[in-house]
């Protein structure tokens, strides 16, 4: 009977994880900069989207499922960090070149205010030395768009 109930709550914490939902960010850009310099506005048109999943600790661009390859392997070797607290939602991404992870290919943060709305997203590009040689931000406002 104990081994039944352990069954059952191992099972219920796997689905709660599996079917954590996705909350959805519609974004409008109002700054673009590359490298500390304005920078031709790419989404001056469009919006870009933000996927926040506090259970799986993912906000990004993208659902974790994009950075998969055709084989469903990861395309990249990546470590994240998301915290929280009353009022910022963080989250890092490093991208590394090999599976050892010992040299970064790249590195993206996100700050996204919970109170106005107000985000920054910086993505660094990094040379053999770990140095950035290039980096491109965008700032603008979200609003949730699905939960």
């Amino acid at each position: 009977m104990f081994c039944k109930i352990i069954i059952f709550v191992l099972f219920t914490l796997s689905v709660n994880v599996t079917f954590a939902k996705d909350i959805k960010f519609k974004c409008r850009v109002i700054d673009e900069l590359e490298n500390n310099q304005q920078a031709k506005k790419l989404y001056l048109e469009k919006p870009l989207f933000l996927f926040l999943n506090k259970k799986k600790k993912w906000l990004y661009d993208s659902l974790g499922k994009k950075l998969k390859n055709k084989e469903g392997y990861f395309s990249y070797h990546f470590r994240t960090l998301f915290n929280e607290n009353d009022q910022f939602y963080f989250f890092r991404i490093f991208k590394f070149q090999t599976k050892k992870m010992r040299i970064k290919e790249s590195y993206d943060f996100i700050i996204l205010d919970k109170i106005d709305g107000f985000f920054r997203f910086v993505k660094n590009y990094l040379d053999n030395n770990e140095k950035v040689f290039f980096s491109s931000e965008l700032r603008g406002y979200c609003e949730k768009i699905s939960e």
